[in-house]
């Protein structure tokens, strides 16, 4: 594999700090990093990741030893992330948002010998929380805090301090060579939330992950050193560090990080930073779309918005490209797998808002039947890839990663999609999201789309719930316009109008202020939604005699024959 991809010019010999290097060289006094603390520099950036690496050698940190990085978006975080890539660590992000059981499920199940959290952020005491996994913590020897007042807490050292010690003046030049590490080298283990239970730990090599980040700088975003990426999502996870991070020091980009997102605090940061990029999830675009005072900032500089980590519809990304004057890209894939498909800032609108783009170069994707045999064009099927950009597996579980995988080495992503006759891939939904009302099935992002073209939807999300008579129905959560009434007759004349069948109506809306999501702020939790009405039905049916729906739910009188 090794000699194939590398053959193929996919696989190379560069590790994620020569690009800070070599930007560091070649522009020096260029912006690295803009966060609430100001801005670093390349040439900053640079010498303060070869600091920061001398320091974590000093205090015995070494080649293939696991390292949490526990940070907000701050620039701590970058410093940690390639200060370990450097001497041949691994970086493990965890989300900010994360609390004890995850983190100390991914700190044991790692063997992690250090970890980098901020003291207290948010209201929350980061240290009071790590010293209570602690005991179960048997290999963590170094613990790293930011954001400390005055001395660090027992058994913790200061990061303000390591970057503060010139360590380099009095350690050989040749220190930092003579542990490189290879390009082919596990330097990351990203982290992903379990479909059921523990978060799930996804283990890379800078080659895996260069593959498609580069496709992507060079063949969709087209990235340069002019650009500044703005990430309004955390940069531990997903689209945050694959465009807001690598894409970004790949190009010799500027990284603007939004320490943390409300939707009039990320238009004022667009405005501040000067944003030509920014990374978001559809949840936030349409929250910021929301804002009554929108038209005010000034987002002249803004070329594109790149959106990752659920579908957004159709309706919203051609609102989004009239009121941001930009253009919105949408890439698709997984931490498990890759980002194999994006679209292209060359794309044409319909392309834009219809599909998630073309497979990236160098990677391959079939839509296929539940034989994994090819369906035809225009049939929907599951998606499957392959290639340079997919992750090594599961941390030292490959039988759960084989899993994953068929006999051919093809990801099996458990979404849907079609591929139309110029390979553009639309996506249908998750296999296990799709909606069988008495035998048929149906897309909630087909539905979602619809509906969100309604002038009085403002969000819309679509659900089964469970029946009894026809194994599942629509449930439509909506999200009104301020100052709007929508009832489920409307919905269902509006569907009726644009003659959608009717066994895809929606039987039961509930009209929310807004929608569940992660906590910070970025993506639909539409299971969620499916706990809240299977828990509303039940509800329901334990009080008969009442009558009377839940407040805020309309319903149609269920019929088997639609």
């Amino acid at each position: 594999m090794i000699e194939g991809y590398t053959r193929s010019g996919s696989w190379g010999t560069r590790i994620w700090p020569d690009y800070i290097s070599a930007t560091a060289q070649a522009a020096p006094e260029r912006a690295a990093v803009i966060d609430t603390a100001g801005t670093l520099t390349y040439g900053e950036l640079c010498n303060l990741v070869d600091r920061l690496a001398l320091h974590l050698l000093e205090l015995g940190i070494r080649k293939e030893d696991r390292f949490g990085v526990q940070m907000p978006n701050w620039r701590e975080f970058i410093l940690m992330r390639f200060a370990l890539a450097k001497i041949g660590a691994v970086a493990m992000p965890l989300p900010v948002d994360w609390r004890q059981k995850e983190v100390e499920y991914a700190l044991v199940a790692t063997e992690a010998v250090g970890i980098l959290a901020p003291s207290l952020y948010r209201g929350r005491d980061y240290v009071a929380e790590h010293a209570e996994i602690a005991p179960a913590l048997a290999a963590m020897r170094t613990r790293i805090v930011v954001g400390s007042n005055g001395a660090p807490p027992p058994g913790w050292i200061s990061m303000g301090a390591l970057l503060e010690d010139p360590i380099e003046r009095r350690t050989p030049a040749e220190r930092l060579a003579s542990v490189r590490p290879g390009a082919n080298e596990v330097d990351l283990i990203a982290t992903t939330s379990g479909s059921n239970a523990a978060p799930k730990l996804v283990v890379r090599t800078p080659n895996c992950y260069l593959a498609t980040t580069r496709q992507f700088v060079e063949h969709r975003g087209h990235f340069t050193g002019d650009d500044v990426v703005a990430s309004l999502v955390p940069i531990t996870r997903g689209m945050g560090h694959y465009i807001g991070v690598a894409s970004s020091v790949m190009s010799g980009s500027t990284m603007a990080l939004l320490e943390q997102f409300s939707p009039e605090g990320a238009l004022r940061w667009l405005e501040q930073s000067r944003a030509t990029v920014a990374v978001a999830v559809p949840t936030q675009i349409v929250k910021i779309l929301q804002l009554p005072n929108f038209d005010s900032y000034d987002l002249s500089a803004l070329r594109l918005v790149v959106n990752g980590g659920a579908a957004i519809a159709p309706a919203i990304a051609e609102e989004a490209e009239r009121r941001f004057g930009c253009t919105v890209l949408s890439a698709y894939g997984s931490v498990e797998g890759a980002t194999p498909v994006c679209t292209a800032a060359d794309d044409l609108p319909h392309q834009r808002y219809n599909t998630v783009g073309r497979v990236m170069p160098g990677m391959e994707l079939r839509v296929v039947d539940d034989a994994g045999k090819p369906v035809p064009t225009g049939a929907a099927g599951e998606i499957v890839y392959r290639g340079p950009g997919l992750s090594l597996g599961l941390w030292r579980d490959p039988d759960a990663y084989r899993a994953m995988l068929d006999e051919e080495g093809w990801f099996r992503t458990g979404d849907l999609g079609a591929l139309d006759e110029d390979g553009y891939l639309s996506i249908v939904g998750r296999k296990k999201e799709i909606i069988i009302r008495g035998g048929i099935n149906i897309s909630p992002l087909e539905v979602e789309g619809l509906l969100q073209t309604h002038p009085s939807v403002r969000q819309v999300a679509v659900v089964k719930m469970p029946d009894p008579v026809m194994g599942e129905r629509c449930c439509a959560y909506v999200v009104p316009e301020p100052g709007v009434e929508i009832s489920i007759a409307t919905l269902a004349a509006f569907l009726d109008s644009r003659g959608v069948a009717k066994y895809k109506f929606p039987e039961r809306v509930e009209l929310r202020k807004e929608m569940p999501t992660t906590p910070d702020g970025g993506k639909l939790l539409r299971r969620a939604l499916e706990e809240d009405i299977a828990r509303l039905l039940q509800q329901e049916d334990a009080a008969p005699a009442a009558g009377k729906r839940t407040a805020g739910a309309q319903s149609l009188q269920p019929t088997s024959g639609q």
